[in-house]
Formats: C-alpha cells, sequence, structure tokens
C-alpha cells in the first residue's frame, strides 16, 4: 500500500469531519471519478487487487491500480460509528486503506451473487438476498431438516425421505420424536427422553441438554455459506416482520413475499417454494417457511420458523424438526 495514498487519505477524512456527507468517492487515475451513495451499513475492504465495496447491499470493485485515492465519508465524519468524531475515526480509515477492515462481515464461501441486504434494523441484522443453495433470489435453494446442515433439492429425485428415521439427532434404532437427542429443552413432555422418573421428588425431572439455539457446527447457513452468516434466531425474524412491510407478489416468474424496509426501502424476496416431507414435495408456489436456529420452547420436537403465504406472514406456525424447509442466512454486527 503506498504512504502517500493512506497520507491523502486521512487528510480527505480530516476534510470531511463535521460534515454529512454519505459518499465513496473513488478518484481514478486517469483523472475520473465515480462516486458510491451510502446508508448506514458500508463497508471497504482489499482483496485480489481490488477494492471492494459493499453498499446499499450492492458489491462494486475497483482495479487497484486504476485507483488515485479514496475519499471515505461517514455521516457526520464518524466512521468508526462510536458516536464521536475523533482520533478513531482517523485510525479505521487508515485501516480501511491499508485493506485492514476488521469490522467488514466475511462472506465466506456464499455464492456469487449472493448479498447482504440492509433493512435498517435496529440490531443491524443484515438479511441474504438468497435462500442457501440457491444461486438467485427467485431460486428454491436446498431443503434442510432442522439441524442438519446436508441439503437437498425440491423435486425429490434424490430419493430422500424426510422422517424420525433419517432424523440426524435421533437416538440409533429409534423412529420417534420422543428419542431426539439433541436440543432438547424443559417442554413438559416428559413420555421423551429428555426426562426421568425421580422417586425422590416423585415426579419427572428434566434430563435434557437445554439448548435452545442451533450451535455453529448444525447451522446450516453457517456451515455451507462459512465466513460470519448464520441462521436467523426467532428474535432475528421477529425484529424482520416489525420492520419491514410484506407483499405477496411475483418476481421473474417466481411467487413470494417481499419484505421491504420502512427505513430504507431495501428490500428482499423469499419465494414460495413450500417444504418436504417423507418424498416428496408439498405447498409448492403456495407458501415458504424459513428455518430459525431456535428451538419451539414448547416442544422439543419443533422448531420455531417464518410462515407466509398470500394472506398471512407470522411467526407463530411451529414445524417438525424432521421436514425440509429452506434457509436464509443472516449477517449479524
Amino acid at each position: 500500500m503506498n504512504h502517500k495514498r493512506i497520507i491523502l487519505a486521512i487528510a480527505l477524512l480530516l476534510m470531511v469531519i463535521g460534515l454529512r456527507a454519505q459518499t465513496l468517492v473513488v478518484n481514478h487515475v486517469d483523472g475520473t471519478t465515480t462516486e458510491v451513495k451510502l446508508t448506514t451499513v458500508n463497508y471497504l475492504s482489499v482483496a485480489d487487487g481490488y477494492y471492494v465495496v459493499v453498499a446499499n447491499g450492492t458489491e462494486t470493485k475497483f482495479s487497484v491500480s486504476d485507483v488515485k485515492s479514496i475519499s471515505y465519508q461517514w455521516t457526520n465524519g464518524d466512521v468508526n460509528r462510536d458516536g464521536d468524531v475523533g482520533i478513531g475515526d482517523i485510525v479505521a480509515i487508515t485501516n480501511i486503506m491499508a485493506g485492514i477492515d476488521n469490522d467488514a462481515p466475511d462472506y465466506g464461501q456464499a455464492p456469487e451473487g449472493a448479498k447482504a441486504i440492509d433493512l435498517g434494523l435496529p440490531s443491524g441484522t443484515m438479511w441474504a438476498n438468497m435462500n442457501v443453495g440457491a444461486e438467485s433470489p427467485q431460486e428454491a435453494g436446498l431443503y434442510f431438516a432442522w439441524g442438519e446442515t446436508e441439503g437437498y433439492n425440491g423435486d425429490a429425485s434424490d430419493g430422500h425421505s424426510f422422517n424420525w428415521t433419517n432424523y440426524k439427532w435421533m437416538t440409533e434404532g429409534q423412529a420417534s420424536w420422543k428419542y431426539i437427542n439433541k436440543y432438547q429443552l424443559d417442554d413438559h413432555q416428559t413420555d421423551a427422553c429428555w426426562y426421568v422418573y425421580d422417586w425422590d421428588i416423585v415426579d419427572y425431572k428434566f434430563v435434557g441438554d437445554g439448548k435452545s439455539v442451533l450451535a455453529p457446527e448444525d447451522d446450516a447457513a453457517h456451515v455451507n455459506w462459512g465466513g460470519d452468516w448464520c441462521m436467523p434466531t426467532n428474535e432475528d425474524i421477529q425484529e424482520l416482520l416489525a420492520n419491514t412491510t410484506t407483499e405477496w407478489t411475483t418476481a421473474l416468474g417466481m411467487v413470494g413475499c417481499k419484505f421491504t424496509s420502512k427505513t430504507n426501502g431495501n428490500s428482499i424476496f423469499l419465494p414460495a417454494v413450500g417444504y418436504r416431507s417423507g418424498t416428496k414435495l408439498y405447498g409448492h408456489l403456495t407458501y415458504g417457511r424459513c428455518w430459525s436456529s431456535s428451538v419451539n420452547p414448547l416442544d422439543s420436537s419443533e422448531a420455531l420458523n417464518l410462515y407466509f403465504d398470500s394472506e398471512l406472514v407470522t411467526t407463530e406456525k411451529t414445524s417438525s424438526r424432521n421436514v425440509g424447509r429452506s434457509v436464509r442466512p443472516v449477517l449479524k454486527n
């Protein structure tokens, strides 16, 4: 990295402190400039000979050899978003220009075209624009049983059967929800294996693991896309619904639900691709369900999910963990 370029970047930062500019200005060696308008979540990094700018859910690349300097401007000069304008912002811009952007999300091995969309959510959580296994927002992607990381296609031609016998977290030799051996809550289902009768208390005692949210190694979004991606918790889905408007619509021939931010107008599209149970596909083009990473606190054989159809969008419908549903990744701050 050219030290003069870093010094110029610092000078440019000092010039914009106190301004309400939200623009990334790329000054090219041929004398032209490119401006990228920014919102509230933006990232600038250096990778494989390119400056990579992620702004407003869109990724733009500039060859390092074609760039003379970059002015990275943030609202009121608060580049590091600590609430103050000061020396920390100079350090932040220096790190960015040197390719050291510790705040940038790690996209891991997400497919080409995958983007994290800023919906202006209070937590800063960003939602992917496509499902795991898809190559575009309109594709179904793969179907996963909850807590499994291997997905299957929607045409059921693979012969896989989504049932308790095949479920990853089933006790060997058993084929009933009563013998789930991981992610068990104190749900009062006393005939399940996560309870034993205790003669000292003359009642059933909970002996399960008490795990309520998927660990990274059992998270289909994290395992398949890597990086900072993960499945949304039920709280993440509730936040999504509280801060977006929903519309049943058609996008490139696929019906589904569009979620549009109430604050910045950005949106994501979730296709209505149904689910797989046994060896069949159900509800295709009628409704969709995307897994959360949260167990149903009232029944450990179920997990919470996002349900949507032409009339209803809710988190209040649960699903048996052994059926195959879509996975939509998120990135968290």
